[in-house]
């Protein structure tokens, strides 16, 4: 049987919306908004529709494309055609309907009002509905769908007749609402749906009454009012008494300029309320432990290093299983991405460049490889020239502030400078004593080193020579140095203690000195807004802090003694801190979801 009448479009009467091939249509009651029974007719004018004539008794309407208890007949151009009696057994009337592979999804609903989706209903006479072609129907906006309902509400509450004139006065712009309901000036007065017959016969008393009837009269000689005036004059008077407090309420007069207060600009949205607060509180923090992020794939031996890719999303971890990983952090699946065995290099530390185009891995050996990350090239250096270092294992690189450079700790207070850019050896650094730790500062060509000696070294890498120099205050043995973009710098020592400072003009002030770890502290990292400092020590279990820098206290509610964290070896924020990752003994790079920030 053909699906369609001359243009493929075929009548679709079940459901909500109903479509034609086009002309125009008229439907004799009663099948408009129900059933047809046995004696119906409909007519067609102007097209050839193929239907099927089906009964609509069916727990699924058109759930089916084969219906067994239906047949079809095509309708041919005469003026009518009456519909044949139901199948046997069957107890409804019929309906007109098509396959069911030709309705829309949105169009199968039980309903059986007849609407034709490219016609709209013109006229309503003696019974008749009357539809004519208005093209294709277009899905109502948000704002349409708003007003509609607005108006629906307007007439439930006022009245049709009334909602109306409202609607009127309201697109002419002449309403001014008047507290308590009254009537707006220059438009037709509401009226309320309901009225108290009572209050015409009721009369209050103005002289003998209550000593506050007494203000409500218009002549000192008043003597009572009808109920219905007495509401009105409470009214006037709440009004005239409370203008002020209820001014707020008051709709501007057309063409008249209105300044928002501060209040109203403070009450005019909820987003600064509900948004979270750009600064961290102290205290208490809010952490969630996901899954880990090289659970696919856990290290083998110790992750001595792990960092977040600067474009945030990619962990890289290494250790001393001879392998590196990139793993694509989600907190759900952490999918590993790659990995890479270096044969001859067990991994003591790896670290991403400035724009993370790029990977230093060093181990205890005289050489080190740079991997690309875009190509997966692997660059083998064959140590440093004019060096006897045996040993390059600990190394820092600079972040912004000049030509991309790699400074290793090497012996004897020296700090050889290699280029990542020609990856040839740029120059020394000397210092007193044997260096022990170092730090770039963020988006300066400054570099802070120290040692055995107890003093804290600045150094210009334009110049390649020392600025500065400063005891570090009650240290013993600088183990680990780390430096913030905004200025502040943090030294951990043999003894666990932990010094803040400030620079100022070249100075370091003290700060702060945390006493929380009681073992070497040998890792210490800024988060990227400056707000955190983590610091930990591999020599005790679970030895981890995080410090609330505006404040200077640490986090009391996490990590606790409870928190599985192990040997803790490194650790790492994501670019956005919404992700902190941890490295253990146990080969396991833990993932912690810190709340007040965003993952990206």
């Amino acid at each position: 049987m053909p699906r369609g009448g001359p243009f493929g479009n075929p009548w679709i009467v079940q459901g909500n919306r109903r479509g034609s091939t086009g002309g125009e249509t008229t439907i004799k009651p009663p099948c408009v908004g129900a059933l047809l029974p046995q004696t119906s007719t409909v007519t067609i004018h102007g097209s050839s529709v193929p239907v099927l004539l089906r009964c609509p008794g069916s727990v699924r309407p058109l759930a089916t494309r084969a219906v067994e208890d239906a047949f079809s007949f095509p309708f041919h151009e005469s003026p009518s055609s009456r519909l044949h009696p139901s199948p046997p057994g069957i107890p409804f009337g019929f309906v007109l309907d098509l396959p069911f592979q030709a309705i829309p999804f949105r169009h199968r609903c039980p309903s059986f009002a007849w609407y034709p989706i490219k016609q709209r209903v013109v006229a309503k006479e003696n019974g008749m509905a009357k539809f004519e072609t208005n093209g294709k129907r277009k899905r109502r906006t948000r704002e349409e769908r708003d007003e509609s309902e607005a108006k629906q509400l307007e007439e439930e509450l006022f009245g049709i007749e009334d909602a109306h004139e409202i609607q009127d006065v309201e697109r002419k712009g002449t309403g001014t609402a008047q507290g308590g309901g009254g009537a707006s000036e220059g438009g037709p007065k509401r009226t309320p749906k309901w009225e108290d017959p009572d209050e015409e016969e009721l009369r209050m008393d103005l002289k003998d009454g209550p000593s506050r009837n007494r203000k409500l009269r218009n002549d000192p000689e008043e003597a009572d009012v009808s109920g219905k005036e007495y509401v009105e004059r409470l009214r006037r008077q709440h009004q005239n008494i409370h203008a002020t407090a209820v001014s707020w309420a008051q709709l501007p007069t057309p063409g008249e300029e209105v300044e928002e207060d501060v209040a109203g600009k403070i009450l005019r949205s909820a987003k600064d309320v509900l948004a979270k607060p750009k600064f961290l509180p102290q205290g208490c923090i809010e952490a969630t432990r996901m899954r880990d992020a090289n659970l696919e794939e856990p290290n083998k031996a110790v992750v001595q290093s792990l960092e977040f890719h600067p474009s945030g999303g990619v962990l890289m971890t290494a250790g001393l299983d001879r392998k590196l990983r990139f793993f694509q952090v989600d907190g759900v699946r952490n999918k590993k991405l790659e990995s890479l065995h270096f044969d001859d290099l067990p991994i003591h530390k790896a670290a991403f460049n400035e724009d993370g185009s790029q990977v230093v891995l060093t181990g205890r050996r005289k050489f080190f490889y740079i991997y690309d990350v875009a190509s997966a090239q692997v660059d083998y250096v064959a140590g440093i020239q004019g060096r006897e270092e045996k040993s390059l294992e600990n190394f820092v690189i600079s972040r912004g502030g000049g030509e991309p450079t790699v400074a290793f700790l090497g012996n004897k207070g020296y700090l050889p400078l290699v280029s990542l850019k020609t990856k040839q050896w740029m120059g020394n650094l000397k210092m007193s004593g044997t260096v022990k730790a170092a730090a770039f500062v963020p988006g300066k060509p400054e570099l802070f080193t120290s040692g055995v000696d107890g003093m804290v070294y600045t150094w210009d890498l334009r110049m390649r020579r020392c600025i500065g120099k400063a005891v570090d205050e009650g240290s013993y043995r600088c183990t680990s140095l780390a430096c913030s973009s905004d200025g502040m710098v943090a030294t951990g020592s043999e003894s666990g203690i932990v010094n803040l400072y400030s620079k100022n003009k070249g100075t370091l002030d003290l700060q702060k000195t945390i006493y929380n770890l009681t073992t070497r502290c040998d890792t210490m990292v800024f988060n990227p807004d400056n707000q955190i400092l983590a610091l930990a020590s591999s020599r005790k279990k679970d030895a981890l802090k995080l410090l609330h820098l505006p404040s200077n206290t640490v986090f009391s509610n996490w990590p606790t003694s409870k928190t599985p964290l192990s040997f803790v070896h490194s650790v790492a924020f994501s670019p956005g801190s919404g992700f902190f990752a941890i490295g253990n003994a146990r080969g396991a790079a833990l993932l912690y979801r810190l709340h007040h920030f965003e993952t990206t």
